[in-house]
């Protein structure tokens, strides 16, 4: 995510530890190794993705797709879509489309989608 957020801001800010709650955070693991992490909260009215990292080495198996389905089923379950945003320097876009996200609104940062319940 550094490279994405200097490309956008030309800075890095870290988010200060006490403002996660881990409690949404599930470790996605492969291979009976911690390869990434999905933080899911619960709104209202959706469910958002605040994070969804694979680290490098475990990339492109399929992982971070299984998690994000997990995700949508579980919002499907209860009714709700799920949203999330990504920086528009972040190539996890066309990821989030081949996954059957749709982008519902952009700004000059960010892209914001969504998936129907």
């Amino acid at each position: 995510m550094r490279d994405y957020a200097v490309a956008l801001w030309g800075v890095w800010r870290t988010r200060p530890g006490e403002s996660l709650d881990l409690r949404q955070y599930r470790i996605l693991v492969a291979s009976e190794r911690d390869a990434g992490c999905i933080g899911v909260r619960r709104e209202v009215d959706h469910l958002w993705i605040d994070a969804l990292y694979v680290a490098p080495g475990f990339q492109n198996r399929g992982i971070g797709a299984a998690a994000l389905r997990i995700a949508v089923s579980e919002g499907a379950a209860e009714g709700l879509p799920v949203r999330l945003s990504v920086l528009t320097t972040n190539p996890a876009l066309a990821f989030y489309l081949r996954n059957g996200l749709v982008v519902e609104r952009e700004t000059v940062e960010r892209r914001y989608l969504t998936t129907s319940p």
